[in-house]
Protein backbone atom coordinates (compact mmCIF):
# COMPACT_ATOMS: atom_id res chain seq x y z
CA UNK A 1 0.00 0.00 0.00
CA UNK A 2 1.12 3.48 -0.95
CA UNK A 3 2.03 5.82 1.95
CA UNK A 4 0.49 9.45 1.63
CA UNK A 5 2.96 12.09 1.93
CA UNK A 6 1.99 14.71 3.95
CA UNK A 7 1.83 18.04 2.84
CA UNK A 8 3.37 21.13 4.57
CA UNK A 9 2.55 24.15 4.45
CA UNK A 10 4.51 27.61 5.43
CA UNK A 11 1.54 29.07 6.66
CA UNK A 12 0.64 29.57 10.47
CA UNK A 13 -2.39 30.12 12.50
CA UNK A 14 -2.92 32.72 14.73
CA UNK A 15 -4.51 30.98 17.81
CA UNK A 16 -8.05 31.41 18.56
CA UNK A 17 -9.00 34.50 20.89
CA UNK A 18 -5.61 36.21 20.39
CA UNK A 19 -5.61 39.59 21.73
CA UNK A 20 -5.03 42.80 18.93
CA UNK A 21 -1.94 43.71 21.17
CA UNK A 22 -0.46 40.11 20.83
CA UNK A 23 -0.95 39.73 17.12
CA UNK A 24 0.50 42.60 16.61
CA UNK A 25 3.67 42.06 18.53
CA UNK A 26 4.49 38.80 16.86
CA UNK A 27 4.28 40.64 13.67
CA UNK A 28 7.06 43.21 14.97
CA UNK A 29 10.08 41.29 15.08
CA UNK A 30 9.15 39.45 11.52
CA UNK A 31 10.44 41.98 8.02
CA UNK A 32 7.83 41.56 6.45
CA UNK A 33 3.99 39.35 7.33
CA UNK A 34 1.04 38.85 5.05
CA UNK A 35 -1.59 37.91 6.66
CA UNK A 36 -4.71 35.65 4.85
CA UNK A 37 -8.16 37.29 7.16
CA UNK A 38 -10.85 34.67 6.33
CA UNK A 39 -13.76 32.06 7.65
CA UNK A 40 -14.41 28.53 8.10
CA UNK A 41 -18.30 29.48 5.67
CA UNK A 42 -16.47 32.07 3.17
CA UNK A 43 -16.23 30.04 -0.44
CA UNK A 44 -14.07 32.69 -1.64
CA UNK A 45 -11.63 31.76 1.21
CA UNK A 46 -11.34 28.39 0.63
CA UNK A 47 -11.13 28.67 -3.16
CA UNK A 48 -7.62 30.49 -2.85
CA UNK A 49 -6.42 28.81 0.33
CA UNK A 50 -4.41 26.58 -1.33
CA UNK A 51 -2.95 29.29 -3.75
CA UNK A 52 -1.74 31.09 -0.80
CA UNK A 53 0.04 28.43 0.80
CA UNK A 54 1.68 27.61 -2.56
CA UNK A 55 2.49 31.51 -2.43
CA UNK A 56 3.73 31.09 1.21
CA UNK A 57 6.26 28.16 -0.02
CA UNK A 58 7.90 30.42 -2.88
CA UNK A 59 8.51 32.90 -0.47
CA UNK A 60 10.13 32.01 2.20
CA UNK A 61 11.53 35.40 3.24
CA UNK A 62 7.62 36.37 4.36
CA UNK A 63 5.80 35.06 7.20
CA UNK A 64 1.90 33.97 5.78
CA UNK A 65 -0.45 33.98 8.85
CA UNK A 66 -4.17 33.33 8.80
CA UNK A 67 -6.46 35.10 10.94
CA UNK A 68 -10.13 33.38 11.61
CA UNK A 69 -12.13 36.26 11.96
CA UNK A 70 -15.11 34.28 14.03
CA UNK A 71 -12.12 32.67 15.85
CA UNK A 72 -10.31 36.19 16.70
CA UNK A 73 -12.61 38.97 16.66
CA UNK A 74 -10.48 41.53 18.60
CA UNK A 75 -7.83 40.85 16.02
CA UNK A 76 -10.54 41.76 13.30
CA UNK A 77 -11.44 44.34 14.11
CA UNK A 78 -8.60 46.09 15.47
CA UNK A 79 -7.73 45.79 11.42
CA UNK A 80 -10.96 46.89 10.32
CA UNK A 81 -11.77 43.93 8.26
CA UNK A 82 -15.03 44.56 7.24
CA UNK A 83 -14.42 41.30 3.89
CA UNK A 84 -13.29 38.18 3.52
CA UNK A 85 -10.67 37.20 2.30
CA UNK A 86 -8.89 40.45 2.84
CA UNK A 87 -4.65 39.92 2.55
CA UNK A 88 -2.88 42.53 4.86
CA UNK A 89 0.99 43.21 4.19
CA UNK A 90 2.28 44.21 7.06
CA UNK A 91 6.36 45.61 7.29
CA UNK A 92 7.72 45.10 10.90
CA UNK A 93 4.26 45.74 12.05
CA UNK A 94 3.00 48.02 10.21
CA UNK A 95 0.24 48.35 8.16
CA UNK A 96 2.09 48.58 3.80
CA UNK A 97 -1.32 47.95 1.62
CA UNK A 98 -4.22 45.23 1.59
CA UNK A 99 -6.17 43.43 -1.17
CA UNK A 100 -10.21 42.50 -0.62
CA UNK A 101 -11.42 39.68 -2.01
CA UNK A 102 -9.75 36.43 -3.51
CA UNK A 103 -7.69 37.83 -6.44
CA UNK A 104 -4.15 35.52 -6.82
CA UNK A 105 -2.85 38.33 -8.86
CA UNK A 106 -3.29 41.03 -6.35
CA UNK A 107 -1.96 38.86 -3.70
CA UNK A 108 0.68 38.35 -5.70
CA UNK A 109 1.58 42.02 -6.37
CA UNK A 110 1.31 42.57 -2.87
CA UNK A 111 4.56 39.98 -2.24
CA UNK A 112 6.32 41.48 -4.89
CA UNK A 113 6.05 45.17 -3.22
CA UNK A 114 7.21 43.32 -0.06
CA UNK A 115 10.29 41.66 -2.25
CA UNK A 116 11.07 44.77 -4.12
CA UNK A 117 11.31 46.75 -0.76
CA UNK A 118 13.58 44.18 0.78
CA UNK A 119 15.99 44.26 -2.03
CA UNK A 120 16.53 47.70 -1.83
CA UNK A 121 17.16 48.01 1.98
CA UNK A 122 20.46 47.40 3.43
CA UNK A 123 20.29 43.49 4.62
CA UNK A 124 21.72 42.79 8.17
CA UNK A 125 24.77 40.91 8.43
CA UNK A 126 24.12 37.42 9.97
CA UNK A 127 26.44 35.78 12.13
CA UNK A 128 24.22 32.67 13.29
CA UNK A 129 24.65 30.76 9.73
CA UNK A 130 27.47 30.56 7.07
CA UNK A 131 26.83 33.58 4.69
CA UNK A 132 25.54 32.23 1.40
CA UNK A 133 28.23 34.56 0.10
CA UNK A 134 32.03 33.73 0.24
CA UNK A 135 33.41 37.25 2.72
CA UNK A 136 37.22 38.38 1.69
CA UNK A 137 39.46 35.55 0.51
CA UNK A 138 37.29 32.83 0.18
CA UNK A 139 36.24 32.72 4.35
CA UNK A 140 33.03 32.47 5.55
CA UNK A 141 31.85 34.69 8.73
CA UNK A 142 30.64 31.70 10.87
CA UNK A 143 29.66 32.64 14.55
CA UNK A 144 31.59 35.93 13.89
CA UNK A 145 35.12 34.15 13.14
CA UNK A 146 36.41 33.45 9.49
CA UNK A 147 36.92 30.06 8.69
CA UNK A 148 38.75 29.07 5.32
CA UNK A 149 36.51 26.93 2.79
Amino acid sequence: SEEAIPFVTMVQHVMPGTSAAEFHRQMEGQAFTLVDFYAQWCGPCKMIAPQVDQLAMLHPHITFLKVDVDQCPDVSAASSIAAMPTFILYARGREMSRVTGADPAKVRQLLQQATSMSASAPQPMSYGAPSAMPAMGGARVYMGAPTTM
